[in-house]
């Protein structure tokens, strides 16, 4: 469910053309040149949406699927790494900024910048930012009657 929420923000900062990718993808060495964001969730709960997370019947297309949905509430990471702390803040204002445009299941509580300091790691300098969010998953009931496999974030559409 969170990799659903960090692949949607990871797709709209992209979109934005913000350096963007996941946390904890194999980047920790990697060199990077213009400022960069990586994503990750720093804490996650999962609320049931009551009633056996039953939302209804979607009948568009005349099928009668029926949906389930749930709410998660989560802290989003971003770490900007950035040649200076001038563009590294420059950095967390374009991600404030696509923050915005946010989709509609995917509602932001709060942001907020740490300080910067230097990584070794990447001889960069590292800015800590964070999002609370509130994220609405749906999911429709598997024909055969298995497991659930799919969530998609409200608001998003499906390729």
């Amino acid at each position: 469910m969170t990799d659903t929420v960090i692949g949607a923000v990871v797709d709209l900062l992209t979109a934005a053309g913000i350096a963007a990718g996941r946390e904890y993808a194999g980047q920790a060495g990697e060199a990077f040149g213009a400022p960069a964001v990586r994503v990750g969730v720093k804490k996650s709960t999962l609320r049931s949406a009551g009633c056996g997370d039953y939302l209804g019947v979607d009948s568009a297309g005349g099928t009668g699927t029926e949906l389930y949905g749930c709410r998660l509430e989560l802290t989003l990471g971003f770490d900007v790494f950035a040649p200076d702390a001038r563009s590294g803040e420059q950095c967390w204002e374009a991600v404030c900024a696509a923050l915005q445009n946010a989709p509609a299941g995917l509602k932001i509580r709060a942001l907020s910048l740490g300080g910067a300091g230097y990584d070794p790691a990447t001889e960069r300098v590292l800015c800590r930012g964070e999002a609370e969010c509130m994220a609405y998953l749906i999911r429709t009931a598997p024909e055969d009657g298995g497991a659930f496999t799919d969530f998609i974030l409200r608001g998003v559409l499906t390729k």
